[in-house]
């Protein structure tokens, strides 16, 4: 496949040496880029990191063979002592039992909404459970005050106060989980924690870093460290994590920024929409489509009589809505998703419709 050019500028910038930050849309090329970038590199030793072990374990056919393909957490597992790592089998305490195990009573906060908010005790001490993990994908060196979740109806000073009276809890907590002899269960965002405070070196001449936009503030301290070159990757209207702390990196990294905006998966029809879309979001790098490939905008009050390729679904309710259309149409239908929360989902609903609850 002949380069596009702004492939070619990726590459070139890669080949220059020093950090670079590539925007990448959606189906834009991005991993034909980077094994480009990587084969451009000759014989100097790559490493592709990625969130997601399946991810890793595909790009590892697709790379050459001067470029590893890890995860993060496998690079942070194989650092970390095996007396804190087996503490990931141990049992999971329950909130309600760390409370206990911790004193929490129950208590009762003024809100700006004019009425109190009541806190169980297994409520607060998933605050403190939630500080801890907070503080796991930070790149603070110790937990502090405001790693700790408060909802944001409790009023400011009282948020403040209950904020210092629980970040105790917090680090003790966090000192149960790095003890070797104490029984706590750990998540594996506190080995990955203890990797990053080791100041790990990565044995690698350039790193590319996919998915930076979902990247936290840990890990960011990590690249951030390494005297090897790192090129990160992401798109920032593709992040999904940052529910668990991620801090959209594409806006924190200050480096030279190159495009892929000619995405290889639709035409010109599709992108013209998306990019009005980037518009109203400040973005102002419109996306391209290929002109070769014939792709059309058709309103659903239309298109009761079509036939598609593929239908793109985002609550599971819908995909089996469209499940059950294509079967009753006589058409031949697939679904790529995950089978088990589809089932589970449709099992709940059938309990539900018999007047049963679902647990």
């Amino acid at each position: 496949m002949k380069p596009t050019m702004e492939q070619d500028q990726v590459v070139e910038a890669v080949r220059g040496g020093g950090t670079v930050k590539v925007k990448a849309y959606a189906g834009a090329g991005k991993t034909s880029t980077l094994r480009m970038a990587a084969e451009a590199r000759g014989r100097a030793r790559g490493l592709y990191l990625a969130f997601n072990k399946d991810i890793a374990r595909e790009a590892a056919t697709k790379f050459p063979q001067n470029t590893r393909c890890r995860t993060v957490h496998s690079l942070a597992f194989g650092a970390t002592r095996p007396e804190i790592t087996r503490k990931l089998k141990n049992p999971v305490e329950p909130p309600h039992q760390l409370a206990l195990r911790y004193g929490f009573g129950k208590l009762r906060l003024p809100t700006t909404i004019g009425k109190d908010l009541e806190l169980s005790p297994g409520k607060v001490a998933r605050m403190v459970m939630d500080g801890v993990a907070r503080f796991c994908g930070s790149a603070q060196a110790e937990p502090l005050a405001w790693h700790i979740p408060v909802d944001a109806v409790i009023k400011e000073n009282e948020a403040e106060h209950l904020r210092e009276s629980l970040l105790p809890s917090v680090r003790r907590l966090w000192a149960e989980y790095t003890d070797p002899a104490s029984p706590s269960a750990i998540s594996h965002g506190v080995y990955v924690k203890l990797w990053e405070r080791s100041r790990p070196r990565i044995g690698a001449d350039f790193i590319l870093f996919d998915e930076a936009q979902d990247a936290d503030g840990l890990m960011l301290s990590v690249l951030r460290a390494q005297q090897a070159q790192v090129i990160y990757v992401g798109d920032p209207y593709q992040q999904i994590y940052e529910w668990r702390g991620a801090v959209n990196a594409m806006d924190h990294i200050r480096a030279p920024e190159c495009a892929l905006t000619e995405s290889f998966r639709f035409g010109p029809a599709i992108a013209e929409l998306a990019s009005r879309v980037l518009q109203l979001m400040d973005e102002h790098t419109p996306v391209r489509g290929q002109e070769h490939v014939s792709s059309r905008i058709q309103h659903e009050s239309t298109a009761g009589h079509d036939r598609y390729d593929a239908i793109l679904c985002r609550k599971n309710a819908t995909v089996l809505t469209h499940l059950a259309q294509g079967i009753g149409r006589g058409d031949r239908v697939a679904v790529r998703a995950k089978v088990d929360e589809l089932q589970a989902f449709a099992d709940g609903a059938e309990q539900l419709m018999r007047g049963q609850r679902v647990g």
